[in-house]
């Protein structure tokens, strides 16, 4: 019931249907949502493109952007890059090597 709220089926509806009208309800307003939040993204992807253009004069790359190759790809470090690295920052903010 607490979906059927959520998703915004009136009451007297959701107690006519079956688990599997439910469901498919639920998946299409998932679907919905999604797409308005990747519309959205795009369009703020678009604004900052405008606004980089016209406030600092220089070209952003929106098809980067719009991609999804904007995110760099993050490097799987083994345990001995893994313990160096927690070695070196411990060492440059406590200032002592241990």
């Amino acid at each position: 019931m607490q979906l059927a709220a959520q998703i915004g089926i009136p009451f007297s509806e959701f107690w006519d249907m079956t688990p599997r009208e439910l469901n498919i309800y639920a998946k299409g307003y998932g679907e919905r949502v999604r797409k308005e939040f990747e519309h959205r993204h795009n369009c703020a992807i678009v604004t900052a493109y405008l606004a980089s253009r016209w406030v600092w004069a220089k070209r952003a790359n929106v098809k980067k952007y719009l991609a999804g190759e904007a995110t760099k790809q993050q490097k799987i470090m083994t345990d001995a890059e893994l313990f160096s690295a927690v070695q070196a920052f411990h060492a440059q903010f406590s200032g002592r090597k241990e």
